[in-house]
């Protein structure tokens, strides 16, 4: 059993096998049976794509296969955590991959844990839990000894073709 910290909330330690980060919410790798789930939320990034930029995201597409998404949930270089409610029932995810650099080029030997999706459920939205989800793949970063980086791609693309407008 952990300690409680002043707020009464589990204090995390690691994630593997899962941990508490508040009352009703927990954070763990995505495992199989969360696919379902996996997909709804990945269909509502689709949909915020698609009504932006309709011209470049077609609405109703996957993102991933099943097959596809349970080769992502296996491999140790492409983590995903899943924020799960009381129920174990995914209210959010975030879509890792880590890389390392071998230090030859420009950047020094390091291993970098790469945030490339989070999507929290539109019913839950607002409830704090795409922090949550954010702050606990920050601490997972620092035990492995990894730098943080962010896939703004997607962002800075849309930008730049509204500039080019």
């Amino acid at each position: 059993k952990r300690a409680r910290t002043q707020n009464n909330c589990v204090s995390p330690l690691r994630i593997q096998g899962g941990f508490l980060i508040g009352e009703n919410t927990m954070i763990r790798m995505a495992k199989e049976k969360d696919i379902p789930k996996i997909e709804d939320l990945l269909s509502q990034v689709c949909l915020v794509h698609h009504k932006g930029r309709p011209d470049i995201f077609r609405f109703g597409s996957r993102k991933y296969t099943d097959s596809e998404l349970e080769a992502i949930l296996v491999d140790d270089n492409t983590p995903v955590f899943v924020a799960v409610d009381d129920n174990d029932v995914a209210q959010g995810h975030l879509f890792c991959h880590t890389r390392e650099s071998d230090g030859q080029g420009v950047i020094a030997k390091i291993k970098t844990m790469w945030i490339e999706d989070l999507c929290v459920d539109e019913k839950v939205r607002n409830s704090g839990i795409g922090t949550i989800l954010f702050d606990a793949v920050e601490k997972f970063a620092k035990e492995q000894q990894m730098k943080m980086g962010m896939m703004f791609m997607n962002c800075l693309i849309l930008m730049i073709i509204q500039l080019l407008e």
